[in-house]
This record gives structure tokens, sequence and C-alpha cells, in this order.
């Protein structure tokens, strides 16, 4: 085999490779998309969003009947922003706690 004959194998291999590559990103990036619908199915996100806002995560998490980790993880793939440290504290002392952002719109 030539030098010449070994390069365009080579650089045919690599074009291959990418368009695997491209192509597997494109799966993975549709599995993303199902995943994330699915979840929505199960878990409304405006209304976890008004729910985590309204009462501390861990008994939001007890209605849907998953632990508190668990909907954390739903919360955090589905962009739904939550209070932070010590809001619920400051709330129940009367006061002034971290303002509510909007939701975020979902990629």
């Amino acid at each position: 085999m030539s030098m010449n004959t070994s390069a365009t194998i080579g650089s045919a291999s690599g074009i291959l490779r990418s368009r695997i590559e491209e192509e597997e990103e494109k799966q993975k990036a549709q599995y993303r998309r199902w995943a994330l619908d699915d979840l929505m199915k199960r878990y409304p996100r405006e209304k976890i969003y008004e729910e985590i806002w309204a009462e501390p995560m861990i008994k939001v998490a007890k209605r849907y009947n998953v632990s508190d980790v668990a909907l954390a993880k739903v919360r955090r793939k589905l962009n739904i922003p939550r209070p932070g440290r010590g809001y619920w504290e400051k709330k129940a002392a009367g006061k002034p706690a971290s303002t509510r952002p909007a939701l975020p719109v979902l990629n």
C-alpha cells in the first residue's frame, strides 16, 4: 500500500468516525429530550415550581411519594429554581427572605 493510499484511508476513517460521533450526539440529545418530556408528564414543572416556593421540598416530595433527594434531582433536570439555604427559617422568623426568581425557559 502506498503512502498516499494509507493517508486516504486514514482520512476516510476520520470522516466516518466524526459522522458516527455526530449521530451519537443526536441520539443522546433525542434521549435527553424524551427523558425531560417523560419527567414533565409525571412532575408538572410549573406546579412543582409553585409548590417548592410555598413549602419545604421534603413536604412536597411526600405528596409525590418520592424522597426529597429524588425531587431535587427532578428539580435540577427541569431547571426549576429553589429557595436558598435558610429561606424557610427566615420566613418563619418574619424576616425578609430571598425573592423568588421567575421560572426559566426550559431548553
